[in-house]
């Protein structure tokens, strides 16, 4: 049994969406594969080849895991296991619990993704790992609930139980989707293909830290932090009518000042700005930072992709193209 689950980007609210506005991402044509293979006996083989990474636990090890996910806090386990093992003991211990499978079973992921660049990467094995092993165990379930069992591995992964709404239902839908308040919607009106330009500008701080950060600014002051966070929900919805419209310029008019209101929380840096101030005009119709900032990646919606790009790699930069993946791990699944 083989899933594939494409990569994530945000396109607009990302650290507004915490405090109640609306986020709105895209999938993107870089891959996450699970393969699930039945073993003899009780044990699972995790392999992520990638990673140069191999372990081997047994069902009752990942039933208590998932038990201990259930009752105890999210931290204090993630001490007492490999981090890259404990999102996969849980997802599986809980498919366990549900089906009263006790196959074993071998589960190989691998990845085109890039691994903390803001793509999402590890929802996206979440998922793919997920749908692999519940169709492996025979197990019958809808889509909201394979969903949150993928997203059972981000909040592991990410220490937060509120970790992987948005990042986890893109990589399931494919297309836009997006996130307000815990309800999920889908945008399948928007064409699909919409060409976009990655810009790598290196090594960025963590999520929980630019999180962290535009915290402490709301509780120190909360009017203006509101103002702030209020603006750029009008640059989603800007930016969500510009899409189903195809307007490009217009949609980059809104994700640079979606970047700029983001600046204005503090957590850019200097290479963001620097791509975005050096896109426009070179190339782009917009540019923002897309994550959790700090650092990492930047997108970009091309006016001219190939002068765009030339004028990134020249400061410095890894520049290259992807699109608006239309599919997503959705359609290992059937309906539901």
């Amino acid at each position: 049994m083989e899933v594939r689950a494409p990569g994530v980007v945000k396109l607009f609210g990302e650290h507004a969406v915490v405090y109640g506005k609306r986020a709105i991402a895209a999938a993107v044509d870089m891959w996450a594969t699970a393969v699930a293979e039945k073993l003899n006996g009780r044990n699972i083989s995790i392999s992520m080849p990638d990673l140069d990474f191999e372990s081997e636990f047994s069902c009752r090890e990942a039933g208590e895991a998932y038990e201990r996910y259930l009752s105890e806090d999210i931290g204090k386990i993630g001490k007492d296991y490999e981090r890259l093992k404990l999102p996969y003991m849980v997802i599986i211990g809980r498919l366990l619990k549900l089906t009263k499978n006790g196959t074993g079973l071998k589960l190989k992921i691998s990845s085109n993704i890039p691994l903390q660049k803001g793509f999402a990467s590890s929802g996206a094995c979440s998922t793919a790992a997920a749908i692999a092993a519940a169709k492996l165990f025979g197990a019958s379930l809808d889509y909201n609930e394979i969903i949150d069992i993928a997203r059972d591995g981000e909040r592991i992964m990410h220490l937060n139980k509120n970790a992987g709404a948005i990042d986890v239902s893109t990589t399931f839908y494919g297309g836009i989707v997006s996130y307000k308040a815990g309800s999920i919607a889908r945008h399948n009106e928007i064409k699909n293909g919409i060409e976009l330009v990655i810009i790598d500008t290196g090594p960025k701080k963590s999520t929980a830290e630019t999180v962290g950060h535009v915290s402490e600014l709301y509780n120190k002051d909360r009017k203006h932090a509101e103002e702030i966070l209020a603006q750029i929900d009008g640059c989603s919805d800007d930016g969500l009518d510009a899409l189903r419209k195809s307007d490009m310029a217009r949609l980059g008019k809104a994700m640079s000042r979606n970047h700029e209101l983001l600046k204005m929380l503090g957590v850019s840096s200097k290479g963001l700005d620097l791509a975005v101030s050096e896109g426009i005009g070179n190339g782009a119709y917009g540019v923002k930072l897309s994550g959790g900032g700090g650092g990492g990646i930047a997108i970009a919606v091309p006016s001219d992709r190939e002068l765009l790009i030339k004028t990134m790699n020249e400061l410095g930069f890894k520049a290259y193209p992807t699109k608006i993946a239309k599919d997503g791990a959705v359609s290992f699944v059937g309906p539901g």
